[in-house]
């Protein structure tokens, strides 16, 4: 698969507006200014422009809430081998379902396109029932450091490449 941009990207899924599914624009909001050399940006829950903002990338790191019946706050890291042809990839799907089962179709879907990047990485942090109001919960948005070392610490490891 033939990247058309050089530049990783990070995109913070959530809406800020409904509690602890913001969580993905928050990280995005601590990680501006502090990126160079990589693209952010943010989405809803819209997985087809998740797919139009991951095209052409060599990395792609997606942060977002999830719900695997965790507590609140735990953070999890998969690695989805998207040009991986062995059983890798099929365990990996396992492993992001608490992301939405939108995102195992998306991952499927996506795989054979030469325009998707051969590797994706979500890191998810644990979130309660979905409220309406701005703001993250205590549990969720003292997470939010943590993933944010994290998504400069696969950047730093993709670039080292």
């Amino acid at each position: 698969m033939k990247a058309t941009t050089t530049r990783p990207l990070i995109i913070g899924v959530g809406d800020r507006w409904r509690g602890d599914e913001g969580v993905g624009p928050a990280v995005i909001a601590e990680l501006r200014g502090t990126m160079s050399g990589t693209d952010l940006s943010e989405t809803a829950d819209d997985l087809h422009r998740l797919q139009l903002l991951w095209a052409g990338r060599p990395l792609a790191v997606i942060v977002a809430g999830m719900r695997g019946g965790g507590p609140r706050g735990r953070i999890r890291r998969v690695a989805v081998p998207m040009s991986d042809e062995t059983d890798e990839f099929d365990e990996a799907l396992r492993l992001v379902e608490p992301f939405g089962p939108g995102v195992v179709a998306l991952c499927t879907r996506t795989r054979p396109l030469a325009s998707t990047p051969p590797r994706v990485v979500f890191i998810g942090v644990e979130i309660g029932p979905a409220y309406d109001g701005l703001g993250l919960s205590l549990l969720v948005a003292d997470a939010v450091p943590e993933v944010v070392a994290r998504c400069q610490a696969e950047i730093a490891a993709f670039v080292t490449i």
